[in-house]
């Protein structure tokens, strides 16, 4: 069913083109997707391209702790917007997941903010919060915008932390889920 999930995703897109980051020169995000699929691109992008900048983060051990709890907790949680996984599939408030950031990363300035604003294991955190008051029925955007943010602030060097516009868009945009 892979080329059924990428196929869905280039039309997704092809029709928001102009709203997404601008495709480099002999890119085809399709058949990089389809390459490491399940998973989707950015969060691939964030693992290899961000994570592995720290300096305690094991590139190859990391990535596996971390995407088995993420395919653990989708399992689980069976959530309707998990076409693939994307990087706000990520739960930073989920325990084992949290203490992977707190501890082996040594991330723990990030405990707070995670804990109040991005993600906690009540689900009192302010982006459910804000998922429940303004979304109800509808995948939790305000929670994969927040993840997806808090995961790309994780970089070594700064020009490589936080995101854009455009790539925030890429990152969670999967069908059933409008762009707006």
């Amino acid at each position: 069913g892979a080329a059924a999930v990428v196929g869905a995703y280039r039309e997704l897109w092809t029709r928001y083109a102009a709203d997404l980051p601008v495709q480099r020169v002999h890119e085809d995000r399709a058949a990089v997707f389809l390459d490491v699929y399940p998973f989707h691109p950015a969060l691939m992008n964030v693992l290899t391209d961000k994570l592995a900048t720290l300096a305690n983060f094991q590139r190859v051990r990391g990535m596996l702790r971390l995407l088995t709890q993420a395919v653990a907790l989708l399992w689980q949680r069976r959530p309707a917007d998990a076409h693939a996984i994307h990087v706000h599939h990520l739960d930073p408030g989920h325990g084992p997941i949290l203490n992977e950031l707190v501890t082996r990363l040594e991330l723990s300035a990030y405990d707070p903010a995670i804990r109040n604003d991005v993600s906690s294991e009540d689900g009192t955190s302010l982006a459910a919060d804000l998922d429940a008051r303004h979304y109800a029925g509808l995948p939790p955007v305000t929670s994969a915008v927040a993840r997806t943010i808090l995961w790309n602030s994780f970089a070594l060097n700064p020009a490589l932390q936080g995101t854009n516009a455009e790539e925030l868009r890429f990152a969670t945009l999967s069908p059933g889920v409008d762009l707006g």
